[in-house]
């Protein structure tokens, strides 16, 4: 039994494990048997899973057994040590009998460690804030806010807490929209309820308790006015359809749309191929272009040439061609001074060896042809 100090310190710690081998708590026990250790959600058993080493004061570590089966935690588990001291008394005292101070500080131990053991709890439950005016001895809207439960279990499935009409306590029924099946006479509702009527198979939600009365349909029932109308079984009939007409005729549209994209794709493929085609001839024609425009330059440039060289009919030697070039070798001239055909040998002019009979009409053909 605990005969040492009790400090103060929540009897929780919580690890997140590196896959480290032990795990300390600095709270208080009296044995291994008063800590409870998770893994994650997992209740353990000491001398299983782990062990457990006590210090002089209480506190203590845990130490994962590793061997014939290794228990030590993956990275990234939630490692938890609980107190756990049981809620009795192993001490009883009796009449007359002697009490010392050893046994009455294990008493005064064991109480706070169950009151710390307590507040513990406390600590993680949900709980009002402390400005709520309510207490636990109070009753009406002073007294305590009971959690809603059902014996039966199945009928608490898929249900939610709320608030009680008077907004004093949680919903007995604890359920939000609650679907009640079909109408029926002479049964209780709730706003926010949830019914089909089966005479149409309209459903509607309610919006005032009440107790049922009449009969179906809602539409004409006394109690119209308590219901709220949420899916009008006709028209959502001739939503569907109309909605499936939709579909249809969009699967249509887009099976046309498909067929005309295939066309369209086959088209395009076909004018690529002409423009291709188009493409090889024009280049045919710019080679051919090219051709005749280089022959014709280079015809151009043979005639200028001559031209640099025969500088037609002159009266006297000139200084330069008929482009104001310097002279080169074989330029000629015809003098019609004196009938001589002149040819320039690279430094002065010379005349050509002639019949200088025919010289006259010779220089006048050839002035013709220059001339054509």
């Amino acid at each position: 039994m605990a005969t040492f100090n009790i400090n103060e310190t929540a009897r929780r710690v919580q690890y997140t494990s590196s896959a480290q081998a032990s795990h300390t708590f600095n709270f208080q026990v009296n044995a291994a048997s008063e800590l409870l250790v998770y893994k994650n959600d997992t209740a353990l058993t000491e001398a299983v899973q782990y062990n457990t080493t006590l210090n002089s004061d209480g506190t203590g570590t845990i130490t994962w057994i590793t061997s014939p089966t290794n228990y030590t935690p993956t990275s990234g588990d939630i490692i938890t040590l609980i107190g756990d001291a049981p809620l009795s008394r192993a001490t009883a005292f009796a009449t007359s009998s002697a009490i010392t101070g050893a046994t009455l500080n294990t008493e005064f131990d064991n109480v706070l460690i169950r009151q710390q053991q307590l507040k513990e709890m406390m600590d993680r439950s949900i709980q009002l804030k402390p400005s709520t005016p309510r207490t636990v001895t109070g009753s009406g809207t002073s007294g305590p806010i009971f959690l809603p439960y059902d014996a039966t279990v199945a009928n608490n499935k898929n249900k939610l807490l709320a608030f009680d009409n008077a907004g004093t306590g949680l919903a007995t029924t604890s359920e939000i929209g609650s679907f009640k099946g079909n109408w029926a006479a002479s049964t209780a509702y709730y706003s926010r309820d949830i019914i089909k009527d089966t005479s149409n198979a309209n459903i509607y939600i309610c919006n005032a308790d009440h107790t049922s009365s009449g009969a179906q349909p809602i539409s004409s029932n006394t109690d119209v006015g308590k219901w709220d109308l949420l899916v009008d079984a006709a028209s959502a009939t001739t939503s569907k359809n109309a909605a499936a007409s939709s579909a249809t005729a969009a699967a249509n549209s887009a099976t046309a749309s498909a067929n005309s994209a295939t066309g369209s794709a086959n088209s395009a493929t076909a004018s690529a191929n002409s423009a291709t085609t188009s493409a090889s001839e024009a280049t045919a024609a710019a080679s051919s272009a090219t051709a005749a425009a280089n022959s014709a330059a280079a015809a151009l440039g043979d005639l200028d040439t001559f031209q640099d060289q025969y500088l037609g009919v002159k009266n006297a030697d000139p200084l330069v061609d008929n482009d104001g070039d310097a002279l080169t070798s074989g330029d000629i001239y015809f003098n019609s001074g004196t009938s001589i055909l002149r040819i320039w040998d690279g430094s002065s002019w010379v005349s050509a060896a002639v019949d200088t009979s025919t010289m006259a009409s010779a220089g006048f053909a050839i002035a013709m042809s220059v001339a054509l």
